[in-house]
């Protein structure tokens, strides 16, 4: 069996109980694991686990993104489908160019130190964004109360 059917399962499971959760939850596992490599990238059997826990992590992430634009902006779900892709993109470059960089000055140990920060916050972002739409929500249901 293929990996693809597994992150589709995962990723399902977590749209449909936890997306929001799941928004922060995921950058912040992948940022404990890239710890977890600078810990322990001296044991083969550790980095194992670790590659096996990033993969089965990192697969959900655009699905929970994409499930959550659709529910937030559903009218607007093609246009911000491209942006996202667009965003995608755009990190993937300035990821390889500076990640490229950061390996050339510091080896592997800075492209971790640098993945497991930009992970973190990633997730802080998402966090706060997250808490800033409910309180927003929540504001503009008590005054279609009053």
């Amino acid at each position: 069996m293929s990996r693809g059917p597994c992150d589709a399962a995962f990723a399902g499971m977590l749209i449909k109980k936890h997306l929001r959760r799941a928004l922060i939850i995921l950058p912040l596992v992948l940022s404990v694991s890239g710890v977890g490599f600078l810990a322990f990238g001296g044991s083969a059997s550790a980095t194992t686990v670790l590659i096996l826990l990033w993969g089965a992590i990192v697969g959900p992430v655009p699905v929970t993104w994409s499930a959550w634009v659709a529910r937030k902006v559903p009218e607007h779900a093609e246009t911000a489908g491209g942006i996202f892709i667009a965003a995608i993109q755009l990190s993937a470059a300035v990821g390889a160019m500076v990640g490229g960089a950061i390996f050339d000055s510091n080896g592997s140990i800075g492209v971790f130190s640098l993945s497991s920060l930009s992970w973190l916050l990633s997730a802080l972002v998402v966090g706060a964004f997250i808490k800033t739409m409910a309180t927003a929500h929540d504001s503009a249901a008590l005054k279609t109360l009053h």
